[in-house]
């Protein structure tokens, strides 16, 4: 766990279940100067959302196991009974269906 001191490089969480996007972003954001952690379903994002410090997150909707709207509502869940600040990470829904 992190010890809730702030990220001294961006760092970002990557969620989908094609191997193709998650190297094409990663690609880009690290070329920017940006960590880059990923996960491959909304169980594994979750969990790392749960366990470590992000700037934000880019996950996809339509995902194995937990798509990414029912991840983006169980983190929601969780952040509001762990920051009573209430400060909230920024989550960012993609897509690759039109």
């Amino acid at each position: 766990k992190d010890s809730g001191e702030p990220l001294k490089q961006p760092t970002v969480l990557l969620v989908d279940d094609l191997l193709s996007i998650l190297l094409q972003y990663t690609r880009v954001l690290q070329r920017e100067g940006i960590r880059v952690v990923t996960a491959k379903n909304g169980l594994e994002g979750l969990e790392q959302l749960k366990t470590r410090k992000f700037t934000c997150c880019f996950c996809d909707i339509h995902m194995p196991k937990m798509d990414g709207i029912e991840m983006v509502k169980l983190y929601r869940q969780h952040e509001e009974s762990t920051n009573p600040d209430g400060q909230r990470l920024p989550l960012f829904a993609l897509t690759g269906n039109t």
